[in-house]
């Protein structure tokens, strides 16, 4: 939250998710990834694990959307940039954690929002 809030003043919406994403990542750091991936695989095969990391996300989303709004981002477009941040971030962490790809989590996310970006303008 402290990367929505702390997002330039002129950022938009999902350039203020994009400065929480980038925070996130740094907190997370590359020394997690092995975690991560062993995170990962315990949800993966947990049903009452994935309805609690489903659930600790749109808990994350309502408050990246609160932030938003405090930045004065109406509705519904700070509710639409919010989840759309944690779905960057859920298939970033997945795609990290799994080890396929070599570049690190914050360069995942930052291409994850220029995907989403050309998918929200029609591509």
């Amino acid at each position: 939250m402290a990367g929505v809030a702390g997002a330039p003043p002129e950022s938009g919406a999902l350039d203020a998710v994009a400065c929480g994403l980038a925070a996130a990542a740094a907190m997370l750091g590359e020394f997690r990834r092995d975690l991560s991936n062993k995170r990962q695989a315990v949800i993966a095969a947990n049903p009452e694990l994935r309805e609690r990391e489903l659930a600790k996300l749109a808990d994350y989303a309502a408050a990246v959307a609160a932030a938003l709004r405090q930045r004065g981002v109406s509705e519904p477009r700070a509710t639409f940039a919010a989840e759309g941040g944690m779905t960057v971030l859920r298939e970033a962490l997945r795609q990290w954690a799994g080890g396929d790809d070599a570049r690190d989590l914050a360069a995942i996310m930052a291409d994850s929002v220029v995907e989403l970006r050309m998918l929200t303008a029609g591509g």
